[in-house]
Order: structure tokens, then sequence, then C-alpha cells
């Protein structure tokens, strides 16, 4: 009996230790890095391949940005694209500092999936929490971000351009029947991280302060990312602090409000500009109090779309008046701690709309002034019970200056006074070509002094398989290697299809969407890049990089902007890559005169040709029917030998495009244009074109006059 008790326990406590085993090993697996080009190319079916590991390990020391600690050198650099770490200069004016504490504390706990290392490691629980605290007051020194409360009519804008503009082509979806996609782009509580006023300036220029570029650049107007930002934080609960009063009307300058009677009133979270009825013709007249700790002059900064007055204690200190963009214009004010009456009169015309104020004096970087603002005189907050406002530690902020370096967040990080690069490491890290492709960070539970980036074991895996085949490596990569490695670091192919690789998920596909629905897939989506180096133009492709591309104005996802910076290499590596294919299509150069090359080419593209205007606008006239490309940007964008020879066959180029063949098979079907030949009439369609805005509009276009077609040279 006792040996069957015995052995009863024994199973209990192997079965508790397994079960804890699979925990423990569970939280992991859920709090590992996520980088979705590994997790789409290299996870699941495809671990266990060798060449798969390797690939998924140069990734991923790129995505971790490993070579920060561990420098690449020589062929082995090449091979990687090191994603840099965001510039927390002015971190606290964007991110809560309850969670820069959070994150600090329990990194991959704080955002799952998280490509951040736990660096605060090493040192009793105390000194931890004593290093945490005070390298959360240092962050939160660069300013403090104003909360204001998530507008109804924003949040429906935001859930459908969240939805359509491209946000989930990496990002899961989030309405309630989507599934969690293991390739998608983790967030974390953004609620508990932003307000809905830094989370809109990050949406619009997210590059700004994640220079890497893995985030890119949507091409979002201010009213675009603000309502983006009102969705994702719609759940956010905000206290107003400020008394608006509301009124309708026209203006080209400021009313005088003391004649005016107000349609509403009210109270908002900040300047709240949506907070009455309308978008345009309407006023505003904005009233706060503004508690201040310290004496001193106070510089405020002004910005409006279209114009505003600030006043305090009934004394003008700006006056940026008129109808104009956002732009900002600046005044100063002595003020005396306390509580002075904040004033802010605004009128909006027409186009977007937007009202800032920022503060800057004693103890104050430039930022919000909305965080110091409450609706009383007495300078209290509305809601006695709200959790209290953090307060900014002078001294602890100055420690953790001094730690942000030592505990090594410099070496990734750029801050308030401190470049990236200033390591405060005992010793150096080995570079690459020197370290072990075991231990250290790549240890299941890395020692005390290296970063925990909580690795899974096929993360572990592929970045062993990477380095060891690195530190072997005497040649950089060719061009294939560079585009695969570089669209796959990017998540190009979260939109784009080049071969045999990519393209959009099937989980994602319902949310890429056109206004052209007769066009099909070719409409919403974005195009393959199979061959496109042969196709556009090197200048053009840096522009798009650069600049991101709207040419298909039918498709609602867009091309975002990543920067040459980041991405410029695969301008010259698809440059070289693609082209050969055409190195044989000679373009020809027939005896004809310019003039009537062209006159031609109007004649073909128009009305009494092949009626390219019913499909293709022409500069700013609309097609008759689907609104293709504009074909005044076509010689800028594409290469002349690829137009030749798509002309000739577009299914070859683009399998199930709409695009008709003008000369199938080689046939002419307008034998007595020019010289009837297929390659001196695509020829003459190029001449016309290659004026582009200047080009003269094809006929049967606009209000379709009679033309007159040039023949011969004049006598």
């Amino acid at each position: 009996m006792r040996w069957l008790l015995a052995a009863r326990n024994t199973r209990v406590v192997f079965l508790i230790a397994v079960c804890a085993m699979a925990i423990v090993a569970n939280r992991k697996a859920n709090a590992a890095p996520v980088v979705a080009g590994v997790e789409r190319f290299h996870a699941g079916n495809h671990a266990g391949n060798a060449d798969s590991a390797e690939q998924a390990g140069l990734l991923l020391l790129g995505e971790l940005n490993c070579t920060s600690c561990h420098a690449a050198e020589g062929a082995a650099a090449t091979w990687l694209r090191p994603k840099q770490a965001p510039i927390l200069d002015q971190v606290g004016q964007r991110v809560r500092p309850e969670y820069l504490r959070s994150y600090l504390t329990d990194t991959h706990a704080a955002k799952p999936g998280a490509t951040m290392p736990a660096m605060v490691r090493g040192v009793d629980e105390q000194t931890r929490r004593t290093q945490i605290e005070a390298l959360t007051h240092f962050l939160a020194s660069s300013g403090q971000p104003a909360d204001s409360a998530p507008v109804r009519q924003s949040i429906a804008s935001g859930e459908n351009l969240f939805h359509s503009v491209g946000c989930v082509a990496c990002h899961n979806p989030r309405d309630a029947k989507a599934p969690k996609l293991a390739t998608s782009v983790p967030l974390p509580e953004l609620s508990a991280k932003y307000t809905i006023g830094s989370l809109a300036a990050f949406l619009q220029e997210p590059l700004a302060v994640r220079p890497a570029g893995r985030m890119p650049h949507l091409n979002l107007k201010a009213e675009e990312a603000r309502d983006i930002a009102h969705y994702l934080l719609q759940d956010i609960h905000v206290e107003p602090n400020v008394a608006f009063e509301y009124y309708e009307g026209g203006w080209d300058n400021l009313p005088d409000f003391s004649t005016l009677k107000p349609k509403t009133t009210g109270k908002c979270s900040g300047f709240d500009v949506l907070a009455g009825e309308r978008r345009d013709q309407f006023a505003m007249r904005f009233t706060a109090f503004l508690n201040l700790s310290r004496d001193g002059k106070y510089r405020f900064h002004l910005g409006s779309d279209d114009g505003s007055r600030l006043l305090i204690d009934g004394q003008q200190v700006v006056v940026n008046d008129g109808i104009h963009p956002h732009s900002f214009k600046s005044g100063e004010a002595e003020l005396k701690a306390g509580v002075h009456e904040l004033v802010v009169e605004y009128f909006e015309q027409g186009g977007e709309e937007s009202c800032q104020v920022d503060i800057e004096g004693p103890g104050l970087g430039r930022q919000s002034v909305e965080a110091f603002l409450v609706l009383g005189r007495d300078g209290k907050v509305a809601d006695q019970n709200s959790k209290p406002a953090f307060e900014l530690d002078g001294a602890l902020a100055e420690q953790g200056k001094s730690l942000f370096a030592s505990v090594g967040c410099a070496t990734c990080h750029q801050a308030a006074g401190i470049p990236r690069g200033a390591s405060g490491y005992a010793a150096e890290p080995k570079s690459l070509a020197a370290m072990k492709s075991t231990g250290g960070c790549l240890a299941e539970t890395p020692p005390a002094a290296a970063p925990d980036y909580a690795l899974s074991d096929a993360q572990r895996t592929a970045l062993s398989a990477a380095i060891g085949w690195l530190q072997h490596q005497t040649n950089p990569p060719n061009n294939d290697e560079i585009i695969r490695h570089t669209m796959t670091a990017f998540n190009c192919f979260a939109c784009h299809q080049r071969g045999e690789m990519g393209g959009v998920e099937r989980d994602r596909d319902a949310y890429f969407k056109s206004d052209q629905q007769e066009m099909g897939d070719e409409g919403r989506i974005p195009p393959h890049l199979t061959g496109v180096g042969a196709k556009l133009t090197e200048g053009w492709l840096k522009q798009v990089f650069d600049n991101g591309a709207k040419d298909r104005p039918y498709m609602f996802t867009r091309m975002p902007r990543f920067g040459t910076t980041n991405v410029g290499q695969l301008v010259s590596a698809l440059a070289t890559a693609d082209p050969a294919a055409l190195a044989d299509v000679k373009i020809p150069e027939p005896e004809i005169a310019p003039r009537r090359l062209k006159s031609a080419g109007r004649q073909l593209v128009g009305a009494s040709g092949f009626s390219c205007i019913k499909c293709h606008t022409f500069g700013g006239s609309k097609a008759t029917g689907i609104q293709s490309i504009n074909m005044t940007t076509m010689t800028r964008r594409l290469r002349p030998e690829w137009f030749h020879q798509y002309m000739l066959n577009p299914q070859a180029y683009r399998p199930g495009t709409r695009m008709p063949a003008a000369w199938p098979q080689g046939q002419v079907l307008l034998p007595n244009v020019l010289d009837g030949t297929p390659d001196t009439q695509i020829h003459s369609v190029w001449s016309y074109l290659s004026d582009g805005d200047k080009a003269s509009p094809p006929t049967g276009l606009g209000s379709d006059p009679e033309e007159l077609y040039v023949i011969d040279e004049a006598v």
C-alpha cells in the first residue's frame, strides 16, 4: 500500500512538473519576438530546413538589432538589415509614463512579441525597481502627453481607414470575427501607451521617431491620422478640462465673439475642434485654467487651420489669424506660479481643421499645454477620484540619465542629450565574427548580464545557424538575395508578390478594396513585382520609396514611403536583376518627323484610335469608364522597352489584366496610321506621352472637338 501511494505521489509530482514546464514554455513562446517575415516564410512547415533556418536567423539578427552590440564587418555586414531602435528624444510627449514603467518592468508582458529585450537585469529586486523608476522619470522628463476624449464620428471613420488603407496588411484586423494571425506585427495595449494626440502624431510621421522604416509612412492626412487614433483608443475615458462655446457662420478672419451667440456650449478634453456639429464654417471659443508651478517667462506656440488667437488672463499673447493651412505663431508672457485663465479663439472656413497650443518655460521643454489645463479656477481636476497624475522627480530623472547608458539602453537608443551608441558596458561585446553561436543572449536562460529577448527554441536555433554561416561568408549577397531579404525584412510581401513568393494572405484578402469593382482583383490588390526593375525607371523607384505613391487612386491600400535610407539598395538591385529579359528589345527610330509621330500617337490614344481614354485618366481629366493609371505619368514611370513589349502582349506581363492587346499577336488593326507596323505605332504613342502634362488632350477627351491631323511637314 505504501509503495502504491509513493508511486502515485511520484506521478503527481511528475505531472505537476511537466505542467509547470509546459506553462513556462508556452509563456516564453507567447512572449517571443514576432517578425512577420520569419513567421510567414520560416515557421511551421518551413522550419527544420537548414537554408530556412539560416535565412530566418539573418532576418532576426537585423530585426533584433543584434549588431548594435555585436558589430558585423566585411561581407557579413552586407547580409544584414539592422533595425534602428526608436528615437527617445521626446518620448515623454508620446508615451504615458505608466506604460514606460510597465514596459521596463516586464517588456514581454507589456508588449507580447516585442523585439526589444528585457534590459534591467542582474541586480536584486529592490535595486531593479529603483533603477526602473529612475529610467522612467528620465524618459518622462522630455514632456508629458496631453489626453483627449475619443469622438464618435472619428471612431467610425478611423475604423474604416484602419481596415482599408493598409494597416491590416501588417497588423491584425480588429473586427470581432477576425482570426489572430501569426504573421501580424503585434501591438501593445494602445490606450495604456498613447493619448489620442500622441498616437495621431506618430501615425502621421512614424519615420521621425522610428527611422528604421518597419512602420512606414502611409501619407495620412492629419484628420485621417487623428481618426485612426480615435478608433484605436476608443476605450479611453478622459475627464474634460476645457469649456467651449460653438458658433456657426462663414468668416475669413476671427469674428468678434462678444457680438455672437453660441449655438451650443459644453466641455471637452483639450482644444477639440470636432466637439461641434460642422467640419467647415464654424468657430469656437475655448476657456480653461492653466496651473503653473514656477514663476518665469513662458513661450506659447499657437498652431491652427484656419485662424486662432490666444489670451492669458485677458491679455493677447499670440495671434494666428486668417485662412491658412496648419501653421504656428509664437508669443511670450511673464507669468507667476499659480492659476491663470487661458482662452483660445478659433475659426474654420474650409478644408482641414486643427488647433494646438504648445508651452515651454522654466523646467518645461516644448510640449502641449493641454496637460496643464483644468476646468476650475481652483486649479483642481474635476474628478477627485481619478488616479493621481504622474509627478516628475528631477533627482530621479538625473539618476535615470546616468543609468540610460550604463544598463545598455544607449547602445540602441538615442535620447535627449545621449547619442546612440554610448554604451556603458564594463566589457565590450564581442563582434559577430568572434562570438560563439550559443550561450549569452542565445542561452535558454540568458545570464544576468545579458539582455533577455525571450527567444523561442526555433529562434535560438535560427540565430545560431545564421551566426555560424556568416562567420564563414566571404561574398556579399547577389541582387536576387538583396531583393528577397529586403522585401522580407520590410514586409513588402504582405502586399506584393514577386515570383512565387508573397502576396496578400487569404485571411487579409477581404480588406484590400477598391471603388472600381469592375476592375476585379487588378483594382484592389497591389501589383506583382515580378520584373518590376525592368518596368519602372530607377528614378521612379527612388521616388516611390521616398514619397510613397498614389498612381492607382482606385485602390484603397496605399503604397507607403519607406525612405531610400532604408530600402535604397532595392533600386540598384531591381534595376540590375530584372532588365536582362528585355536586353534584346530594340526601340525603333523611324525617319518620321517628331510632330507627325506625336500626332499619330495622339490619334491612337484617342477616340478615333484605341480609345485608351475610356479607361485611363489623362492629366486632370477623368476617363469615361474605369479610372485607371494616368497616361501623362507613364513615360516618367516606365522604361520604354517594357512599355513597348507590354503594348504587344499585356497578358504576358500581368495575367488577368483588363488591358486589351491593341496589336494582338502582332496584328495591326489600324494599318493606315504611319507605316502600319506595331513597332512604329507603339513608338508614336510613347513619343506623344513623353510630353507628359504638356501633351495636347487626345481626341474625344472633354468637349470632343473636331481634330485636324498633320500628315506632312508644313511647306
